[in-house]
């Protein structure tokens, strides 16, 4: 399964309809620095080594990037890239870290499902924390996830491991493991076949 072009940029033009700010409480580098290693990403900046460097001089020095400029930075794949890191930051969105009102919270998830949905995937937030799930909906009806993994995880609650493709161009292997199960401190990845 893959999501497509079309789907990617319902759910940004959706992001940007509902006027919803996608780093919420946290400043955009730090909330993309849950993902990425922005220091080990370029600069397309020539006065900054890396793309923390253009961050903070485009949108906290001089604010002259749009607001969603995340979404066409190629730096950072959202737009054309892997749909493991496209749900991985659709699900820090959403993290109680950056959006602490569920309600609001829940809207977004909502609005991002009826996006997702028609290629087969969903965000699901359990007990304010989300647990990303990739699903094969059937008839409008979502099957449960089965055993294995996300690619780059070994399959076990608590046991992701780094995505040695993605690694290699900036995504912060160190964090797989950030999203909380029910307060537990384990995380949750999983896939549909």
């Amino acid at each position: 399964m893959k999501i497509s072009q079309l789907t990617r940029r319902d759910l940004i033009d959706a992001i940007a309809a509902e006027r919803l700010d996608w780093s919420g409480r946290l400043e955009e580098s730090e909330i993309l620095s849950r993902i990425y290693d922005l220091e080990s990403l370029p600069s397309t900046d020539g006065r900054f080594k890396d793309a923390a460097g253009d961050i903070w001089q485009h949108r906290v020095n001089n604010f002259d990037w749009d607001e969603d400029w995340v979404f066409y930075d190629s730096r950072f794949g959202l737009m054309n890239g892997d749909d493991e890191i496209f749900l991985r930051f659709l699900c820090e969105t959403l993290h109680p870290v950056v959006r602490a009102d569920a309600t609001e919270a829940d809207r977004m998830c909502q609005l991002f499902n009826q996006i997702l949905q028609a290629d087969g995937f969903e965000v699901d937030p359990q007990k304010r924390t989300p647990i990303l799930l990739k699903r094969r909906c059937r008839n409008g009806q979502a099957s449960y996830p089965v055993p294995g993994g996300i690619p780059g995880t070994d399959g076990r609650a608590g046991k992701c491991r780094a995505n040695t493709r993605g690694a290699g161009r900036g995504v912060r292997a160190d964090r797989a493991d950030h999203l909380q199960l029910g307060g537990t401190g384990r995380s949750r990845c999983g896939r549909a076949p």
